[in-house]
């Protein structure tokens, strides 16, 4: 599948919190350029199928950075107090 979906570490940062994944979120910051890259590559899958783009790139990174999908932690975002401006 080719493509990829390019996010900073502080956006993809700032959706994992959105998500409850607040451990993931500290850890989205330091992540290598590789990593990163591995993301925007896995985030395509996930996006292709109509989800929002924060979704994909969350879901993507907690494959990254555990080493296997899951599920977020939460199955609707919660902005206030965490996204800017809300």
């Amino acid at each position: 599948m080719p493509g990829r979906i390019m996010i900073s570490r502080e956006h993809l940062s700032i959706n994992l919190r959105t998500y409850g994944e607040d451990q993931c979120a500290e850890s989205g910051l330091a992540l290598s350029d590789e990593q990163m890259d591995q993301i925007g590559l896995a985030a395509v899958k996930y996006a292709v199928t109509g989800m929002l783009l924060a979704k994909a790139t969350s879901l993507a990174a907690l494959e990254v950075i555990e080493g296997r999908p899951r599920d977020l932690k939460r199955k609707n975002r919660r902005l206030k107090g965490i996204y800017p401006g809300y």
